[in-house]
């Protein structure tokens, strides 16, 4: 039987750990954080919801690995570029991934940690709610009159691809994808790329009604 002292600070790190996650489960993106092996830490509710709609990361045995067999190896590779000895100590950057089955693409935001050691996190991937995706992309439908193409080309933008890859995407040219994506504008009323952006991020990270909980 452990020491009492033992036992309480496993209780203390159990109730941080609890009290984290609550925290991790409202924000308005998924949270992945891996270790060195590419284990999974930690995982929060709109990341769990990501991985079972999306199509593009799964976990096996623990590890996170992506779920088109043409993108087997970039996640090892991930980590192994952060592991390099003359990589930045705080890394930003971005992995794009297949979706199985389907010729989409999804991005994903990489904050990274090069000096880990073995039992510390290395990388934690950011990537979209689908349940806030859905809820949005019907807002833009109702509320500023997008049609159901405008609407998933501001999704696709909102994920962080560019108008060629939503173009690729999506089967259409990018000249009809930037025509497409002037008429957001319009809609929306606004004057630049970035405008429309942040409001999308915005309508984004608003309270959404309840629709996942942890296990």
């Amino acid at each position: 039987m452990d020491h009492p002292s033992a036992q309480i600070a496993a209780a203390h790190h159990a109730a941080q750990r609890t009290a984290a996650l609550q925290v991790l489960d409202r924000l308005p993106f998924g949270v992945i954080a891996l270790d060195v092996s590419r284990r999974v830490r930690l995982i929060n509710v709109p990341a769990q919801r990501f991985i079972d709609c999306a199509n593009v990361l799964e976990i096996r045995d623990g590890l996170i690995a992506a779920a088109a067999s043409e993108d087997a190896g970039v996640l090892e590779e991930l980590v192994r570029q952060v592991q390099r000895p003359d990589a930045e100590p705080l890394a930003r950057g971005h992995v794009t991934l297949r979706r199985r089955w389907s010729p989409q693409l999804a991005r994903l935001l990489v904050l990274a940690s090069t000096k880990a050691r073995l039992d510390e996190l290395l990388v934690v991937l950011l990537c979209p709610d689908p349940a806030r995706t859905r809820i949005l992309a019907t807002i833009l439908v109702d509320l500023f009159g997008l049609t159901p193409v405008e609407s998933q080309l501001a999704m696709l933008m909102l994920e962080g691809l560019t108008i060629e890859e939503a173009a690729r995407v999506r089967h259409v040219t990018a000249k009809t994808a930037r025509a497409q994506w002037q008429t957001v504008m319009w809609k929306i009323a606004a004057d630049s790329d970035h405008q429309v952006m942040s409001l999308l991020r915005t309508a984004l990270a608003l309270p959404m009604p309840s629709s996942g909980h942890r296990p």
